[in-house]
């Protein structure tokens, strides 16, 4: 008996260990998403709202997370973008029914400036 039970809490242990890694697996990786969808300094290159948000959609699901469109919020205010993605890591499913998930959120801002000035003539002569 003691062995059985030794055994169970082996895999318990694991199955948390799994569960902590692969979460936090999901949240660097949807932040690398989120990071490279507003690489771009200026407004004219990032581009509207809606972009990003198909952007990080875009790039989550190429990664491997499948967020949804209601997971992720999007807002632009007077050049500064406002990013917030709130999902969660399924650890425990039972009949296609996640019945224990881990609940993950991010959130990024950034100012993006406008265009840089660029002289017509080089400073040097």
């Amino acid at each position: 008996m003691r062995p059985v039970l030794w055994g169970l809490v082996a895999v318990a242990i694991c199955w948390v260990a799994y569960g902590i890694m692969m979460s936090a697996w999901q949240y660097f990786e949807v932040g690398g998403v989120v990071d490279e969808a507003l690489r771009s300094r200026n407004v004219a290159d990032i581009g509207t709202a809606r972009t990003v948000k198909d952007r990080i959609l875009k790039g989550s699901a190429e990664s491997g997370i499948p967020l949804e469109e209601r997971e992720v919020n999007v807002t632009l205010d007077n050049q500064t973008y406002s990013v917030n993605v709130v999902w969660s890591f399924p650890v425990l499913i039972y009949q296609g029914q996640p019945v224990l998930r881990i609940p993950l959120s991010l959130n990024r801002t950034k100012q993006a400036t406008e265009a840089f000035y660029r002289p017509a003539r080089p400073a040097f002569a």
